[in-house]
């Protein structure tokens, strides 16, 4: 019973994040990556409920590892061009 619950809870929490996402981006327009976030915003709760499913549970947990990985990088990949740009921007101030 309890890993009954737990699946549901990652797939609810996952899920309305990715609801939360795909909701907010005509409003917010992240720039940069608007293609994996939609991706990412369908994939991950289509991933979760194939995760509550008791037959395809192994598929969607692999699955949803795999969304999970590729939302990592992605937050990596943004993180990364966002502290290459503030490096910078402080290299041309020191300069000056």
């Amino acid at each position: 019973m309890s890993l009954i619950v737990l699946r549901w809870s990652i797939a609810s929490v996952l899920g309305a994040g990715a609801a939360f996402l795909l909701v907010s981006l005509p409003r917010t327009g992240h720039p940069g990556h608007p293609g994996g976030l939609v991706a990412l915003g369908v994939a991950q709760p289509v991933t979760a409920a194939l995760f509550v499913g008791p037959r395809t549970i192994r598929a969607g947990g692999v699955a949803l590892l795999g969304v999970l990985a590729a939302a990592a990088l992605l937050h990596a990949a943004m993180g990364a061009a966002a502290i290459w740009v503030v490096l910078a921007q402080r290299t041309r101030e020191v300069a000056r």
